[in-house]
């Protein structure tokens, strides 16, 4: 299910559901839309949003096979508040990769803009866990973007299950 609706003045970009690449892309050509006027906040969001889905699309451990093709389900919300715009995801992931996931985020939170860039640098060099599609790197960009404006929460669902949820704030007069 996509939205988009004026609530409390805010723009609000909501998808929850299945996340495929035809939600990307028509979401994706949404924000490139909406924002065509503004290159910088254009390519923050876009970057952002591409990110965060496609962390569903590969690693959400709610999934579901349409067209023999297995997909991730879980929610991305994109809204403006005043002088900020505020990304919002959340899906479900394994237990057993809860604490791994929690760790990451804490040691990106404590990091400002340089050491970041050097961690996704030294992230790079390393071998491929055997649940990634890249190198690790896309919740570090997703900082750099914000300028490590994130916060991420990882709650037990059930014995099997944690809902990962990561909001993150993006500045309208920011640098990247």
């Amino acid at each position: 299910m996509s939205v988009e609706a004026q609530v409390n003045n805010s723009e609000i970009v909501f998808h929850s559901g299945v996340i495929d690449e035809l939600v990307i892309s028509s979401i994706g050509t949404r924000i490139r839309e909406r924002f065509a006027d503004s290159p910088k906040i254009n390519r923050k969001l876009f970057s952002i949003f591409m990110e965060l889905t496609q962390n569903i699309f590969f690693y959400s451990a709610e999934r579901i096979i349409e067209s023999e093709t297995e997909k991730g389900i879980g929610s991305i919300t994109i809204l403006e508040e005043g002088r900020q715009f505020i990304v919002r995801c959340s899906n479900l992931v394994e237990q057993k990769y809860a604490c791994e996931l929690e760790e990451s985020c804490a040691t990106i939170k404590g990091m400002d803009k340089d050491a970041l860039r050097k961690y996704k640098r030294e992230q790079r060099g390393k071998p491929q866990g055997e649940r990634s599609k890249g190198a690790g790197i896309g919740l570090i960009q997703v900082a750099i973007l914000s300028e490590n404006n994130l916060e991420a929460s990882v709650k037990p669902e059930n014995k099997n299950f944690s809902r990962y949820s990561l909001e993150v704030v993006v500045g309208k007069d920011t640098e990247v």
